[in-house]
């Protein structure tokens, strides 16, 4: 099997692991108060990340797999239920980890300290909620809360999420679940990215 051909079965399967996750315990998740599912799906999805730069070498890599993820997201246009900015608010928020991820391992690699994990959990937490307010504008975005409610909710998002990033890339040798990606073959990632497309349309007719 030629690199190429394996770093592209890498990110399918990834991308759409990191989209099954999304399409179950996200929508859990997100019947939660504000800010609650951000601190726990964005160091689930720096896990998918992380590992789709470590098994290919490349920290492009990290934004394919956020594309895929995000892609899967954009099934929800299938649904009639479902408005514009509510199938591009989880799509859009996707994509926008990738990219300050990408920014992350591209300054620190795999070596990072407490204050920047949790630096990188300000900085999620913040342009997400900015994008919010000034893309995507859904009625209930955290962008709308009072200011004190704001403040708190970003600190605690961000120090959470951060301390568990950092939980993660201390311990990662330790890690419950490593991805197999050794001896895989193209029906690997195609029935994995099926699952979570046909996860992610259910869930959401329920959601």
């Amino acid at each position: 099997m030629d690199t190429i051909t394996k770093h592209i079965q890498i990110i399918l399967f990834l991308g759409a692991l990191w989209g099954i996750f999304e399409a179950t315990a996200g929508h859990v998740l997100h019947l939660l108060p504000y800010g609650i599912s951000g601190m726990i799906m964005f160091p689930i999805g720096f896990y998918f990340m992380y590992y789709a730069y470590l098994h290919t070498g490349h920290e492009r890599a990290i934004i394919m797999t956020g594309f895929i993820a995000g892609t899967i997201k954009l099934t929800g246009f299938l649904l009639p239920t479902k408005t514009p900015m509510s199938v591009l608010n989880p799509a859009m928020a996707i994509v926008l980890e990738s990219l300050i991820v990408f920014g992350f391992i591209k300054i620190f690699r795999t070596k990072a300290k407490l204050v920047e994990t949790i630096g990188l959990g300000f900085a999620w937490i913040i342009a997400f909620t900015l994008m919010q307010g000034i893309l995507i504008k859904p009625d209930d975005g955290l962008y709308m809360q009072p200011v004190l409610f704001l403040l708190a909710a970003l600190c605690i998002s961000a120090i959470i999420s951060g301390s568990i990033i950092y939980l993660f890339l201390k311990k990662q040798d330790f890690a419950p679940f490593k991805p197999s990606l050794s001896k895989q073959t193209y029906a690997v990632p195609v029935i994995t990215l099926q699952t979570a497309v046909i996860l992610e349309i259910v869930t959401s007719m329920i959601f």
